[in-house]
């Protein structure tokens, strides 16, 4: 199997998971807007966040994955948390509930394209403030 490609992508989760598999692309991170736009389900956001993320590379000779992952509880899509206090203020909310976790991904090869995504339902127990400080 070849490991030509590239992440077009700066997490450094993503490519430590990638890592995992025994495959080491060649990171290229990509800026886009990741704001939802007007009436967006969460999941057509996160398809096409990660759409975006690999079509943003055009100039590529090896396949680009492109991939996002968001969470909601309800129907409020959470983004990356903004600072410390946007982060503990969203593991409080979450703390004892459910919540979804959805993660796409996009395979740019050429003019063809592949995307697949999954969903997963978490729940999350009940958390401390010291417990959210850490995790911060």
């Amino acid at each position: 199997m070849s490991n030509a490609f590239i992440l077009a992508s700066g997490s450094p989760r993503r490519l430590e998971l990638l890592n995992q598999i025994g495959l080491e692309p060649t990171v290229q991170p990509v800026d886009i807007d990741e704001s939802p736009l007007l009436g967006e389900s969460g999941l057509e956001l996160v398809q096409r966040l990660a759409e975006s993320k690999a079509m943003a590379i055009t100039e590529s000779e090896v396949p680009v994955l492109g991939a996002d992952t968001i969470v909601m509880l309800g129907s409020q899509v959470y983004g990356k948390p903004t600072s410390r206090l946007h982060c503990l203020d969203r593991l409080s909310s979450m703390s004892g509930k459910k919540h979804k976790v959805i993660t796409s991904v996009c395979v740019c090869s050429g003019s063809q394209k592949f995307t697949a995504t999954a969903h997963s339902i978490v729940t999350m127990s009940h958390i401390s403030d010291a417990a959210a400080e850490q995790y911060w």
